[in-house]
């Protein structure tokens, strides 16, 4: 219906002179008094031809129309599926679809080749500048003076060079999961273990029950995660306040702070790249990468996560383990 429509429409100024013209022919014919049976067998020889001749036409139509129905669903990857012009006008639409395409072949290219480019700078600047931070956490282990917050920007930079990795990683096509049942509470310790100097520094207590889950899932990549969540809480988290962590269902943990809270306006953007809500623009250091980068991560390995929080009151974070969608994985 959708094409007899289309063809209908595309085809009325023809249908409409057709019917002027019959109409000048009735009214010339009556003017020199013609007899009627042989004005109305010629009008119906006519109609037989037009709709014979309209009915091959639109089949036509309809194939044509048809093939340009499904190239709609792969002409992201090539134009090869393109019907024949059946006239000037199509050809010339055709040629110039062509001229776009090959535009659009050559831009998505260099695009690709200068993306390549930055990705291999920055992966390799990411894994150099490792080995200058492990010396100088080799220099601040034998030092005798008091280093902790020296310790502590030091854990900072291996932060935010994980964090370019990941965000690397994650808009690149390699694939560099490792995947593998793992102890979900070995996963939080190694986490915690690494945080474990920021807890001291500002008198954060910590209320930890253990999380007796396994899991498929990729043990770097959910530390990571993991590691960003107790990042963002000791960040938001008051000297003297409390963070909690413990199982909250058969296969999900929450962690949740005293913090100061998110808005509830802000809520449902605090996943978005470089959102950084009204927090963040009273820290003038956030960069809303963080928790984007979780929420990516989480995705990308079977997980969901959640946030629930209150101003003033503090931040609840969970981490659901899907066993349904990752034990496909088995």
């Amino acid at each position: 219906m959708k094409a007899l429509k289309g063809y209908l429409k595309m085809k009325a100024p023809t249908i409409i002179l057709m019917v002027l013209c019959a109409l000048c022919f009735l009214v010339l014919n009556w003017l020199y008094d013609y007899p009627l049976d042989a004005i109305l067998y010629s009008i119906l020889l006519c109609s037989v031809f037009v709709i014979f001749i309209g009915v091959f036409d639109f089949v036509k139509f309809k194939s044509f129309t048809q093939s340009l129905e499904n190239l709609k669903t792969k002409i992201s990857i090539g134009i090869d599926g393109l019907p024949e012009p059946k006239d000037m006008v199509t050809n010339d639409y055709t040629e110039l679809l062509k001229i776009l395409w090959r535009a659009k072949q050559e831009s998505d290219y260099e695009i690709s080749y200068r993306y390549k480019d930055l990705v291999d700078y920055y992966t390799i600047w990411a894994h150099q500048i490792k080995t200058p931070i492990q010396a100088m956490r080799l220099l601040l282990q034998t030092s005798e003076e008091d280093t902790n917050d020296l310790e502590l920007e030091l854990l900072r930079i291996e932060q935010y060079v994980d964090m370019v990795l990941t965000f690397l990683k994650l808009d690149s096509n390699s694939n560099d999961l490792a995947i593998s049942r793992v102890g979900v509470d070995k996963i939080i310790k190694a986490a915690l273990k690494k945080n474990s100097k920021l807890f001291i520094a500002k008198k954060i207590s910590l209320k930890y029950e253990a999380c007796e889950i396994e899991t498929l899932t990729d043990e770097k990549w959910l530390q990571f995660a993991i590691e960003q969540i107790l990042s963002n809480s000791l960040k938001y988290t008051n000297p003297g306040g409390t963070i909690t962590i413990k199982r909250a269902t058969d296969n999900s943990i929450f962690i949740s702070d005293t913090g100061i809270g998110i808005r509830e306006e802000d809520l449902p953007r605090v996943f978005e790249r470089g959102f950084t809500g009204y927090n963040g623009r009273e820290d003038k250091k956030a960069t809303g990468i963080g928790l984007y980068l979780c929420h990516e991560v989480l995705k990308k390995i079977g997980h969901g996560i959640t946030i629930e929080s209150e101003v003033s009151l503090g931040t609840t974070v969970t981490i659901k383990f899907d066993r349904e969608n990752l034990d496909t994985r088995d």
